[in-house]
């Protein structure tokens, strides 16, 4: 995040108040600048400073109530006003957020970072056209922001927008989905069309030739929230599986090579599920996980994983997906060193491990520090397009890349141009004897 400029001052004792902010020590910081006397001429570099602290700090209420003695007495005020915005987003407050950022572009309309945070409060809200739109100015601006280029290829997940705006990304992104389009379902599993489709989807990214993704998985969503990250940080801090991961199973797939995964994809993006169940493909790059290419199907109890592993199983064997295993899963791999009862599935009874009481105080005392929301700040959830579009195709490039650091050569039957280094290389890059291909 970018701070407004801090003028430093000849005095010793803001010397050491800014090198104690600058060494983090953020509590010592405050103390030393509690004994500064508050003369009219320090008083906005005061001001300035106890709002770095506190944004610093991330103590958000602190931080805008110092903002709002700071704003009068400031001349230049947009990037005060988009942290004020950041204040607000990071307390909740989405639509307020919004009025910040949109502040900070009317004193400043060629301040870029104030129509990306723009966008991304609107994206969090489901505003999708909005956020497209605001990506897209930030870009006009920065052209070479890639943060804000992968924000925009993420949110083309979930709409195709009635308009191009004239922005590189977004015509792309139409063209690669009038491809994918051209190629009949029962065509699309052929391996000479899969290089078809891959090298005429090289040609079309050539002409935007800096564009990539820094994902692995190809997702489809319904709009059901899994909470993913919230329960896997629940475990990491308190090793406790959430309640909600009791009643979550999965369908898991492993594949042989990586001409397999992409098929299970397209397969994912075209087959009916009576409850439009999640589902994503992926590389493994988990440092301790087995397995190099995997397909997942989300499902909300046991039984329904058994129908839907005999459903998928019927799709695979019918389009000619060689298969390494096909298997039921309890909740995620991470629990299972901890607690293996939980990896055994009971398919007629009750499962061997059971939720323990005392776990739901810990959950809602970690609940209890996330800023609750009103009604119209919840983030919105949103179900994936179901189109063949510029995320898939990137993610793919960047399993053909796993592919080859693997040694996985299956890669060369529908892939001949060249493929440089990305940030996989160093992600998996002391994984070999895990990510070991044997022919």
């Amino acid at each position: 995040m970018i701070l407004y400029s801090l003028l430093i001052m000849n005095d010793i004792e803001l010397s050491k108040i800014i090198q104690n902010y600058k060494d983090n020590k953020l509590n010592k910081a405050l103390e030393l600048l509690g004994k500064v006397k508050k003369g009219n001429v320090n008083q906005i570099q005061n001001l300035k400073i106890y709002s770095l602290i506190y944004f610093k700090k991330k103590e958000w209420k602190l931080y805008l109530d110092t903002c709002f003695k700071l704003l009068p007495k400031l001349e230049l005020k947009y990037e005060i006003l988009c942290n004020m915005g950041v204040a607000k987003f990071q307390m909740g407050k989405i639509n307020e957020s919004i009025i910040f950022y949109k502040k900070a572009i009317k004193e400043n309309e060629y301040y870029g970072l104030a129509y990306e945070n723009l966008a991304i409060s609107y994206n969090e809200i489901g505003m999708f056209e909005s956020a497209i739109e605001n990506f897209v100015k930030n870009l006009k601006l920065n052209p070479s922001n890639i943060r804000c280029k992968i924000y925009l290829i993420s949110v083309l997940n979930f709409i195709t927008p009635q308009n191009n705006l004239n922005n590189n990304i977004l015509k792309t992104n139409e063209e690669i989905i009038k491809l994918a389009h051209k190629f009949k379902s029962n065509q699309i599993y052929e391996q000479t069309n899969i290089k078809k489709f891959l090298d005429r989807v090289d040609k079309i990214l050539n002409k935007e030739n800096d564009l990539f993704h820094l994902d692995t998985q190809i997702v489809k969503k319904n709009a059901k929230n899994l909470n993913c990250k919230r329960h896997l940080k629940i475990f990491e801090e308190h090793e406790i599986i959430p309640k909600f991961c009791f009643d979550c199973y999965k369908v898991q797939v492993i594949m042989y090579n990586v001409i397999d995964l992409i098929k299970l994809s397209f397969l994912f993006n075209e087959i009916y599920l009576e409850n439009n169940n999640v589902r994503k493909c992926m590389v493994e790059i988990r440092s301790k996980i087995q397995g190099n290419y995997k397909g997942y199907i989300y499902c909300n109890s046991s039984l329904e994983a058994q129908k839907i592993k005999q459903i998928l199983e019927n799709e695979i064997k019918k389009i000619g997906i060689f298969k390494k295993k096909i298997e039921l899963k309890h909740g995620c791999s991470e629990y299972y060193e901890k607690y293996p009862d939980y990896k055994k599935i009971n398919f007629n009874k009750e499962q061997e491990m059971k939720y323990k009481k005392n776990w739901s105080k810990i959950e809602n005392i970690f609940d209890n520090k996330i800023p609750k929301r009103e009604n119209r700040d919840i983030k919105k959830y949103s179900k994936t397009t179901g189109k063949v579009n510029l995320s898939d195709v990137l993610v793919i490039k960047n399993w053909i890349n796993y592919a080859k650091i693997i040694g996985d050569s299956s890669y060369k039957l529908i892939y001949d141009n060249e493929i440089s280094k990305t940030f996989l290389n160093q992600k998996i890059a002391n994984q070999s004897e895990l990510r070991k291909v044997i022919d």
